[in-house]
């Protein structure tokens, strides 16, 4: 069905892929078992939301206005619940202190949840809410792998291309960055490994192959145009950074100094489980050196957030295109334990963001909870170049719902 999916875009929509390698029409897959009721009838509902999952990663117009009404079109009839899990009370939206700009305790950006749409949890309701394997085990637990079943390691003929996510940053309350995201293709005919999979392999020269393409990618973009108040977020996995740090950094560190201040950000990925909190803060220092700012994404399954602290992280961040099947939940549990996500993130002085977020009603949950930045196809599609600023306020945001 893939396959057809992709000869159809080519023939009747021509070149309409992104960056030529992931078609605009796509197929919606689910199991046999997950829509068969004990009667004998077809979930309905179920089908629906597995069509509208296909349908937000290719659904969104281009202009920044349209965007915009189709965001608000797409969340206006929602009713947002995060769900809290511990004795701490709702931290206000917008009040998480961090190095983003983002409104400290006195709350100056902070925006009232709508009436109406937020609980508190009872107590009698926290156990019954699914948590993520970090929570159940600890909050200091570590995973070494990757998320995704792991890949072929680069070949000659493999083709690594850089597409770009639309990201909404709350200190600037819109669409304001574009996270470089990696496509994929092993061999010709084969559709493209993208995000976490396309980093599935166990060899540390092709994932340092990924990355100077990645960088070379984002440098391009530096030098080329003048983004004004739009920023990048940079990806590096931490394997590639130790085998090769200074010819990996060089050509940005080769940008003017008001570009990698203004313009970037870099985000350090995949982690393993026996790095300690002494080595990613040298990790972290040197990529504050060279003057910007830096993110450390987790995983649901590892979060050990004490020691992101203990070695002076600023932001952590998770990515739903890494959950296992395990880990795949309902809106309500995700939005729970996405919030307590954060609140471990606050109590220690961390900002969180979140990627890859599919559905609309949780992405826009995640962000009425209080995460600095957000992105997925429940968003924006990803584009083949980064684009303008997009306004979309926490209150816009609100008021949608």
């Amino acid at each position: 069905m893939a396959r057809i999916a992709a000869e159809l875009t080519t023939s009747l929509l021509g070149e309409q892929l992104v960056f030529g390698q992931r078609p605009v029409a796509l197929t919606a897959n689910v199991s046999f078992d997950a829509l068969a009721r004990p009667d004998g009838q077809f979930d309905l509902p179920a089908l629906r939301r597995v069509i509208d999952e296909a349908r937000s990663l290719i659904s969104v117009p281009d202009d920044p206005k349209l965007a915009l009404a189709a965001l608000m079109e797409g969340v206006q009839h929602l009713s947002i619940r995060p769900l809290h899990l511990d004795g701490d009370g709702m931290a206000a939206p917008g009040a998480v202190p961090s190095a983003m700009g983002v409104a400290g305790d006195d709350g100056d950006t902070a925006i009232a949840p709508p009436k109406g749409h937020w609980v508190q949890m009872a107590a009698s309701q926290r156990k019954a809410a699914r948590e993520w394997q970090c929570f159940r085990a600890g909050s200091e637990t570590r995973d070494p792998g990757f998320a995704t079943e792991a890949g072929p390691d680069l070949s000659g003929g493999a083709r690594v291309s850089v597409v770009w996510r639309p990201t909404w940053i709350d200190a600037r309350q819109g669409v304001a960055a574009y996270q470089a995201r990696v496509l994929r293709v092993d061999a010709e005919g084969m559709l493209p490994r993208e995000g976490a999979a396309a980093y599935a392999t166990n060899s540390s020269s092709s994932l340092l192959a990924i990355d100077r393409q990645v960088v070379a990618a984002t440098v391009n973009v530096l030098r080329s145009r003048e983004l004004g108040p739009i920023g990048l977020v940079l990806p590096i996995c931490w394997n590639s950074l130790s085998l090769d740090r200074w010819s990996l950094i060089g050509p940005i560190a080769d940008l003017p100094t008001a570009v990698r201040r203004d313009n970037l950000r870099i985000e350090l990925i995949h982690l393993p489980g026996s790095v300690a909190a002494d080595e990613l803060k040298d990790a972290l220092a040197f990529l504050r050196g060279i003057g910007s700012e830096t993110l450390v994404r987790l995983r649901p399954s590892a979060a050990p957030v004490g020691m992101m602290a203990a070695a002076k992280a600023k932001m952590i961040g998770l990515d739903l295109g890494e959950l296992s099947q395990d880990e795949q939940m309902g809106d309500e549990d995700m939005l729970a334990n996405l919030d307590r996500f954060r609140q471990m993130a606050a109590r220690r002085g961390l900002g969180s963001y979140l990627w890859s977020v599919r559905r609309r009603r949780l992405l826009v949950g995640a962000i009425l909870c209080g995460y600095n930045m957000a992105n997925g196809p429940g968003l924006l599609k990803d584009l083949g170049q980064p684009a303008a600023f997009i306004p979309a306020s926490r209150t816009d945001l609100a008021a949608a719902v």
